[in-house]
């Protein structure tokens, strides 16, 4: 879950160079925490030889395993911007100019919340979010009715990037969609309850979303990400099955 950094300094005179700098704000842009994967549960099992592993928490949703690593991360965030001098290393006089924004989603509001709770525990940040369920147009401005969007032409643009044929993105990625498809088979070993099962190179194809072909390339994305969720959460050997 990727975490990114940026820091702004404005010079006291008129040289960029100058060693007169000073920091003005530190900005942390950050993905949410492990989450369940967002679509229903027994999506895939068509697609393999085992049922998936259970999540308990709603599809989408921050787990605890995944609110306490990011709670991990805002203790961290806090260590390392105390050994710059930017912050004491304890204490909530400086929670007041810590500023956390959050999408709507649960798991990105819960997310703010444990980085928060690991930056300064103890102490009060709000977590600013609009309600569960409404388009927050910083996150999701189409959503949000800010701009337009023009879905012939997005379609048009990702076709003609494969050679007009959604099929060309199977054949391009077929090394690692075999090597998937193995896994998804139980690599070798077989299982009475779904004996029968449908490769992943059987997903259907279309083209009719304005900037995604679906396919199996869009399938075995999708089952990857669940594999590194579950990997996070900790499921290694674990099945429902």
């Amino acid at each position: 879950f990727r975490r990114v950094l940026f820091r702004s300094g404005v010079s006291q005179t008129t040289e960029p160079a100058s060693g007169n700098a000073q920091l003005r704000f530190v900005v942390f842009l950050s993905r949410h925490g492990v989450r369940s994967p967002t679509g229903k549960p027994g999506r895939y099992d068509a697609y393999s030889a085992a049922p998936w592993p259970t999540w308990d928490v709603p599809p989408g949703n921050l787990t605890p395993h995944g609110y306490t690593l990011m709670k991990l991360f805002g203790a961290y965030d806090r260590a390392s911007l105390a050994a710059e001098g930017l912050l004491p290393l304890a204490g909530c006089a400086d929670a007041a100019d810590v500023s956390i924004v959050a999408d709507s989603d649960q798991r990105t509001r819960e997310t703010g919340a444990a980085l928060a709770a690991g930056m300064f525990p103890g102490c009060r940040v709000a977590v600013q979010a609009l309600p569960e369920g409404d388009a927050d147009p910083l996150f999701h401005s189409l959503h949000a009715g800010v701009g337009s969007e023009d879905r012939a032409l997005a379609l048009a643009a990702v076709m003609g990037s494969v050679g007009g044929d959604a099929g060309n993105l199977t054949q391009a990625w077929r090394p690692q969609l075999e090597a998937l498809d193995r896994v998804l088979a139980g690599c070798g070993r077989t299982s009475v309850r779904h004996a029968q099962r449908t490769s992943i190179f059987d997903a259907p194809v279309s083209g009719e979303h304005a900037s995604e072909v679906r396919g199996p390339l869009t399938m075995g994305s999708s089952m990857a990400e669940t594999l590194l969720l579950e990997y996070a959460e900790g499921m290694r050997g674990k099945s429902s099955g």
